[in-house]
């Protein structure tokens, strides 16, 4: 019976949806989409109510990007292709396409296995096209280097090996060709000398893939001809190789290539570098982002009497709204932080925008919470938050107080418009100042409080054609009425800043090449030069007096904030040549319409599938296969899993998993066939071998309950039939079979979880993970039902140390009580480590982990006796303490031994141990010793697969 109780809690842990979703934060559904379709030539576009313009634009877009690629890729598609998408950021976080978390970095994705492209509209038509236009490339990519869902699957590991800047790089350069945003990050790169090589590219992720990317394709363009860039995507899948790949298209290595690519670009920036200024040589650095380990210090916004500064910072890995002197820096107060509680889920340090009261004493700012964005008017001096505006949009961004009355204007994106928007802080009443397609943003009142100026791409008021994504300065009243245009448009030009008389604006324009701060002045709507900068800067902010001014600058791979002082008394400048990129563009026509609108049915189709089948005459099947299902939606979820050693298929071991998941709640079901065989000799020479055979049956079903992003309850119940089969052959020769009585489980079961973790590379690296859970089986359903009680708590504490390093804590607790208690195993990888497995057992068991995390090898690459280059392997020093017992009376802890203390029941293990991320999977081995204080044990070695605790 011992032995069948070990049997249950290890189907328990291991099997039961409920207690396999161990942790993991709330993807929410706070909406029920009602969803609609459209076909083109191309695509299948799918939509909802609000989304009718997205739709037509998207679909206009979708299909002018297809004949470029087309064209530049010499490729077709043999089918249409889904593109889903979300009127805003917050819908788009709640979409099932993809079940991992989406974060605000994310602009869209396309997922490999059906190639559904998936993008939010984020209130600029421009950027829009941008994503569309960028997904469509990944979907042209996966399409030539894979082909069929069934080839994805099979060649997944020759996916791995294309390196990510092969398939960013395309991706942006078509979809953008070149923008400011790239020429300010390679000026950057070039002159800083962080210019990443290709061949160490290879192996990089993040944002220098994509721009760094963008620019080899950029000059393999201009120096070879644009088909070469389709030629090379074709040669890949030829020759499964970068550098074979290369060879063959254009005649150079990896390394050839990386010379004459590097060498083109300091040719183009270096002569540049003489002609600009430097940021410290006219402003004063406030924060170092090289020293803080960060990369973004953002959205400075200055207080009325210039003292202090508010700005946005993800300097420990978390978003923060800081305030620091105006002065030295010194870091003040910290206002929000983000990602660790539904208050604060999201700080839009993608989008920011940071607003002081007129008389200094409060801060107002746009934050994700719960199911939309809010507007925080937080105490400056204290932190608290003072008042919570809750406008009815889909995103909130730029809040910016009025200088006269109690009220905030913002741009809100509501259907699919962003649009300006005035709301009362008191009574919070919603005034929409526009209502248009145009992107409206970075609205600012004028120091007396009577209008409103914004950057918008809306039509201009000379030729009344709509250039989406050229941007202009605006100015409107604050009733919405006369809107007046006061500067001529280019592809990016905001942030204005108003100086206290109303008779000057500073504000950003890319149209010397990279953003830079000019000054206009109202009267008449001359514009003048402030600063030259080689790299950009951005988001002026002025104090009252005029004479300090606050912005961010980008140097050096990261952004920080920096203070001018008088910049008006600086002499004009005339602004220089108009630089023009020539960037990608989809001309739309308005009067476009949506034919066949149908709605979206419920289609399975496969996601994905693998396995293998074999067959042998006189024995039969082995097979094993895993394959699943999904609608195009992702809402309705099937997983299949199947493994066959014999000739029966009833013998087969399956399981059968389903996912319900358009609701705020979530609900899966699943059945199950789980058939263990053992082999038990006999103890002496007589007797014979007994073939053991373990079966169990039954299913479960999970309903998660929400709370918000970090917090759940988890209900549900499994119920399952458990049977042992020996069989021996008898005296005579003959099969004997002998069958115990089955025995039956009912077990509901509740769970709280909460989880805030931050994860690292290989495992969380900061916040918090809680699990506490209780089941009672029900032993009247069935004659012979397990009687039994569990209840245990999983607490794990991540704390970050420095860049790298971090330090984490587990405490876990177990208790099972009743007729049938289940027993608990103490020892190995899992529990306390210096230990074999399953070392010790009770029915009440408990450990702590503690584990000091650190960067062990930043690369080890090796060419004899095997080519080898491993990267970022990293190092853990740990002590596991833990025990187990049937009864708490009965534990000694220690004893007594010839005078010395020895440790008893209570069991410690110690030792080293490394982690290795191989993108399938993370290694993970480690080198351990257990000690009861008078002597150490010999060495022990744990390896297993999955991410740290």
């Amino acid at each position: 019976m011992k032995r069948l109780c070990f049997f249950l809690l290890w189907f328990i842990l291991l099997f039961s949806l409920l207690h396999s979703q161990r942790f993991g934060k709330n993807k929410i559904q706070y909406k029920d989409f009602d969803w609609k379709h459209i076909k083109t030539p191309h695509f299948t576009i799918y939509y909802y109510q609000g989304e009718e313009e997205l739709a037509k634009f998207a679909a206009q877009v979708a299909e002018d990007s297809y004949y470029q690629l087309k064209e530049d890729l010499s490729h077709t598609f043999r089918k249409r292709m889904p593109l889903i998408i979300y009127n805003s950021h917050n819908d788009f976080e709640q979409t099932n396409v993809t079940t991992s978390l989406i974060e605000e970095s994310v602009g869209g994705f396309t997922e490999i296995f059906k190639n559904r492209m998936v993008v939010p509209f984020e209130g600029s038509y421009e950027r829009f096209r941008h994503v569309i236009n960028h997904e469509l490339v990944h979907v042209f990519q996966f399409d030539i280097l894979f082909g069929s869902r069934l080839g994805s699957v099979m060649q997944s590991e020759f996916m791995m090996s294309v390196p990510l800047w092969v398939m960013e790089g395309l991706a942006e350069f078509e979809s953008l060709n070149w923008d400011s945003e790239t020429e300010s990050y390679l000026r950057d790169a070039v002159i800083n000398n962080r210019l990443i090589p290709i061949q160490t590219l290879n192996y990089v992720y993040g944002y220098a893939v994509y721009k760094e990317g963008q620019s080899i394709y950029k000059f393999i363009s201009e120096t070879y001809g644009r088909k070469k860039m389709g030629e090379l995507f074709h040669t890949l899948k030829q020759k499964k190789g970068l550098e074979k790949a290369l060879k063959s298209t254009i005649g150079l290595s990896i390394d050839q290539l990386n010379r004459e690519w590097s060498k083109s670009l300091k040719k183009r920036y270096w002569p540049l570098y003489d002609k600009k200024d430097e940021l410290d040589l006219i402003a004063r650095k406030l924060t170092d982002h090289k020293k803080l380990g960060n990369a973004y210090n953002v959205s400075p916004s200055i207080s009325p009497d210039g003292t202090k500064i508010a700005f946005l910072t993800d300097k420990e890995e978390y978003t923060e709204i800081l305030i620091i002197s105006a002065i030295d820096g010194e870091i003040l107060k910290k206002i929000a932080r983000a990602t660790q509680s539904a208050t604060f889920e999201n700080l839009h340090i993608l989008r920011p925008g940071i607003s002081w009261s007129r008389d200094g004493n409060k801060i107002a700012f746009s934050a994700k919470s719960g199911k939309g964005d809010v507007i925080y008017i937080a105490d400056a001096e204290h932190g608290r938050i003072l008042s919570v505006l809750r406008p009815e949009c889909d995103a909130v961004y730029s809040p910016n107080f009025s200088p006269v009355e109690n009220s905030i204007v913002f741009t809100g994106i509501k259907d699919g418009m962003s649009d300006i928007y005035i709301i009362d802080v008191e009574t919070q009443k919603l005034t929409r100042l526009t209502k248009d397609l145009y992107d409206d943003r970075d609205p600012v009142f004028s120091p007396q409080g009577d209008f409103i100026v914004f950057s918008s791409d809306r039509e201009d008021v000379s030729d009344s054609l709509w250039h989406y994504g050229n941007y202009a300065l605006f100015k409107i009243e604050k009733n919405g009425e006369g809107i007046e245009q006061l500067t001529e448009r280019e592809s990016n030009l905001g942030n204005p800043a108003f100086s206290e008389d109303g008779k000057k604006i500073i504000f950003v324009s890319d149209i010397e090449g990279v953003n830079n701060l000019y000054i206009l002045e109202i009267d008449n709507l001359n514009i003048y030069r402030l600063t030259d900068v080689f790299s950009n800067v951005s988001s002026p902010t002025l104090s009252r007096d005029d004479r300090k001014l606050a912005f961010t600058g980008y140097e050096e791979g990261g952004y920080d904030v920096y203070i001018m002082h008088n910049p008006f008394d600086y002499a004009k400048a005339e602004p220089g040549e108009r630089v023009d990129y020539n960037r990608r563009y989809t001309v739309v026509k308005n009067d476009y319409k949506l034919d066949n609108e149908e709605k979206a049915g419920l289609n399975f189709s496969t996601d994905w599938a693998g396995g293998y089948l074999v067959f042998a005459s006189g024995y039969g099947f082995r097979s094993l296969m895993a394959i699943a299902f999904s609608d195009v939606l992702g809402n309705n979820r099937l997983y299949f899993a199947f493994d066959l050693y014999s000739r029966n298929l009833l013998d087969a071991n399956f399981q059968v998993i389903y996912w319900f998941l358009p609701k705020r709640w979530d609900l899966g079901a699943a059945i199950f066939q789980e058939k263990s065989y053992y082999l038990i000799f006999p103890s002496s020479t007589e007797g014979n071998v007994t073939l053991m055979q373990e079966i169990l049956r039954g299913g479960s079903v999970l309903l998660r309950l929400p709370i918000d992003k970090f917090h759940r309850f988890d209900v549900g119940a499994d119920a399952f039939s458990v049977q042992q089969v020996f069989e021996w052959i008898d005296e005579w020769g003959e099969l004997v079979e002998e069958r115990t009585v089955p025995h039956y489980v009912v077990l509901p079961t509740i769970s709280w979880i909460r989880d805030t973790a931050l994860w690292g590379y290989t495992g969380p690296i900061n916040g918090e993970r809680w699990k506490f859970s209780f089941a009672k089986s029900i032993p009247q359903v069935a004659k012979h039902s397990f009687d039994y009680s569990i209840l245990y708590g999983d607490i794990r504490n991540y704390n970050r140390i420095s860049q790298g390093f971090s330090f984490a804590t587990r405490i876990y607790g177990f208790s099972s009580w009743g007729k049938d208690a289940l027993y608990y195993p103490l020892g190995g990888s899992e529990s306390v480590r210096g230990y074999d497995y399953y070392s010790f057992y009770g029915t009440k068991a408990g450990f702590l982990n503690l584990e000091l995390r650190y960067p062990f090898i930043e690369r080890l690459k090796m060419r004899f006796p095997l080519p080898l280059d491993i990267r970022g392997v990293r190092g853990v020093t740990f002590c596991d303490i833990g025990g187990v017992t049937d009864e708490l009376k009965n534990f000694k802890t220690a004893i007594k031994s010839k005078g010395q203390i020895k440790l008893d029941d209570l069991k410690v293990g110690f030792g080293t141990g490394i982690r290795i991320n191989i993108s399938i999977a993370i290694l993970k081995l480690d080198f351990a010793w257990h000690t009861n204080l008078e002597s150490v044990s010999r060495m022990y070695t744990h390896f297993s697969l999955g991410s740290e605790f």
